[in-house]
């Protein structure tokens, strides 16, 4: 685009810097599944915004990780655009795996090697730098901009609708804009339009109140086996939920929502080799 020729330029001469600030946000562990460098990690984000000329606020969650909230007023009329990332990662298991340290960056062949610079702080780092470019550029961005910044989104973000509801006038924006997304096999990139929940439920089962020897199977009731059942009865062979109600108020696609995902571009074979599948579940294909 000719209008932001000079923006790119700015990048261009400026790229260095932009990794090695990936670097240093990499150099954290912040491991929600731990409580591993939390604290840590958060000091290193504020900093940064700080530095870029984002006005930024560390909210405190009761029971969970911080959230690190930052924005930047426009002069512009132009309405508000959220960001929403999260800073916290996944444990580096299993460490054998790794050719390099999982929290030293380390770059082979033009790419960052390091726990959770693709998921997410890549994408942070992305969206911050931008700012910082298009502020340096043009002097002020040209809507205001929001990042909400969380550190539980990979234990399943426990405590996010609790906040999100208690401070709804403080986050409200005219749209939020995702995490992130990748390319495709081809290498284009792609604009997810929405995404799938998650549930998380935690089943405890009770026998004896000490081991049991083996010889003991056919008189003692058996926890695991309990377990066993159980989950045998949440979900078929046919891959349907068996839970009574579960899909009463599932919303269909529209006609819509059909032509957009016939005409979207995938290499359904590309992504089962990528997989190591031979074919999908249930043989499914197509829309």
């Amino acid at each position: 685009m000719e209008g932001l020729w000079e923006l790119y330029q700015y990048i261009d001469r400026n790229i260095g810097g932009f990794v090695e600030d990936l670097k240093s946000l990499c150099r954290q562990p912040s491991v929600s599944a731990h409580k591993r460098g939390i604290d840590e990690c958060v000091g290193v984000l504020e900093e940064m915004m700080k530095n870029i000329g984002i006005d930024v606020r560390v909210l405190e969650v009761k029971g969970g990780n911080p959230v690190v909230l930052g924005e930047i007023r426009s002069g512009k009329p132009h309405g508000t655009l959220g960001f929403y990332n999260h800073y916290d990662v996944q444990p580096p298991d299993p460490l054998e795996k790794w050719v390099s340290p999982p929290f030293s960056p380390e770059v082979r062949d033009g790419r960052i090697y390091a726990r959770g610079v693709c998921d997410n702080k890549g994408n942070i780092i992305a969206r911050l730098e931008a700012a910082r470019a298009y502020m340096d550029v043009y002097g002020e961005v040209p809507v205001n901009l929001k990042f909400f910044i969380e550190g539980e989104e990979e234990i399943g973000s426990p405590h996010l609708g609790r906040f999100v509801r208690g401070r709804m006038p403080l986050l409200r924006s005219d749209g939020y804009i995702w995490e992130g997304e990748g390319v495709d096999t081809e290498g284009r990139p792609v604009v997810t339009l929405g995404a799938k929940g998650i549930m998380y439920v935690e089943f405890k089962a009770r026998g004896p109140k000490t081991d049991v020897h083996s010889s003991k199977a056919p008189l003692v009731p058996n926890p695991a086996w309990r377990l066993v059942w159980m989950l045998s009865t949440l979900k078929g062979m046919d891959e349907k939920i068996r839970i009574p109600g579960w899909y009463d108020e599932v919303i269909p696609p529209t006609e819509r929502d059909m032509q957009l995902l016939r005409e979207a571009p995938f290499d359904e074979e590309a992504d089962k080799q990528n997989l190591g599948l031979k074919e999908y579940l249930l043989g499914l294909t197509g829309v």
